[in-house]
């Protein structure tokens, strides 16, 4: 098997190369749904949007993005297009919403960070403090809630994330979770719709890492 690098190909078949034109200038796409006030400079800021966007849709308590659910790491300030939304989500994922207890959450984090290339679920609705051992691996996880104080490991809490997290992710868990049947783009369209003026996450840490 041969990895091939296409990204710098000059060659394009010309009738494909207009049939994808022709797409990316579809006027539903380029449908501006709100304004961004300042940059988007970091997938870590992104995943803070589109959580955001989750937690609402879903009226869940937490919700939760694997670092791999974007594919873009980088929005400028001013307009913001359909098209961006699906160039930052383009998966089709259904939103899912799951009753975890606070010890089901712990379990969560810990089997994610194995499949995400060692890095943290980034979350909407509480914070997350990783102390990293020897071999890089979190030795010591904190969940806090908004207002900073230690989640309860004894209490249940809506959480809502994308269906490939609750197929994927292999941790303690009761309840299967139960889709909204509607994607996560959807609720991220029409939260950006309701927003309009989309605050900045320039300053936002939900997560602390240390070794």
């Amino acid at each position: 098997m041969q990895l091939i690098d296409i990204r710098n190909s000059k060659k394009e078949t010309p009738a494909i190369r207009s049939m994808v034109d022709r797409y990316n200038d579809n006027p539903v796409l380029n449908e501006v749904i709100a304004t961004a006030t300042d940059d988007f400079s970091s997938y870590a800021e992104l995943c803070y949007l589109m959580a955001d966007a989750q937690r609402e849709a879903a009226g869940a308590d937490i919700a939760l993005m694997n670092p791999g659910g974007i594919r873009i790491d980088l929005l400028a300030k001013g307009q913001v297009s359909i098209k961006n939304v699906y160039q930052l989500d383009p998966f089709g994922n259904e939103l899912v919403v799951t009753k975890l207890t606070g010890e089901e959450l712990y379990s969560l984090m810990r089997a994610a960070w194995p499949v995400d290339d060692r890095s943290p679920l980034l979350p909407s609705g509480i914070k997350l403090e990783l102390k990293l051992d020897a071999d890089g691996n979190p030795g010591e996880i904190v969940i806090l809630t908004g207002e900073g104080s230690p989640l309860d490991r004894n209490r249940i809490y809506s959480v809502a994330m994308n269906s490939y997290m609750t197929q994927v992710y292999k941790y303690e868990h009761a309840d299967p979770g139960q889709s909204l049947f509607f994607t996560t783009a959807e609720a991220l369209i029409n939260y950006l719709k309701k927003q309009g003026d989309v605050r900045s996450y320039r300053d936002e840490r939900r997560v602390t890492i240390t070794k």
